[in-house]
């Protein structure tokens, strides 16, 4: 239970975070296309104001959205997620483009984000450590998404 609790703050402060909640949770692997729908507004708004400090998504209208989610060929959830992996790199020194995350596999981005996590996680000091997991843990936990 540790282990999961632990692989589910990593990602979830990366907010791709989302998407390594859901292949662990309850011991089930979920399908890689229910993963980005856990990338839902509230969690956009979590990491935008606890991590990002800023508008990344909010403030772009639906129809955006939807435009450049159809430009690099995934869905809006997807893309939700890949602007937000692609601003927790580049908080951590890496600077990827939306169009090479867009390319990776699943299984690729499940480990960029965590990787993104774990770097964003060693800045912060032990209690903002656990702040930030409680805050994500509840957020997925209470709604019943995972």
């Amino acid at each position: 239970m540790e282990k999961i609790k632990r692989f589910g703050l990593l990602a979830a402060v990366a907010v791709a975070v989302v998407l390594a909640l859901a292949p662990v949770a309850g011991g089930k692997i979920a399908h890689a296309g229910d993963i980005f729908a856990l990338v839902n507004d509230e969690a956009v708004a979590l990491y935008e104001r606890e991590v990002a400090g800023e508008a990344i998504l909010s403030d772009k209208p639906q129809a955006e959205l939807e435009r450049e989610a159809k430009e690099l060929g995934v869905s809006v959830p997807k893309y939700k997620a890949l602007v937000i992996l692609c601003d927790l790199e580049g908080r951590v020194g890496t600077e990827p483009s939306l169009v090479s995350l867009a390319k990776c596999g699943d299984f690729k981005l499940l480990a960029r984000a965590k990787s993104a996590a774990d770097k964003y996680l060693a800045t912060q000091p032990e209690q903002r450590q656990e702040q930030l997991k409680r805050m994500f843990m509840e957020l997925y936990f209470k709604s019943g998404r995972v």
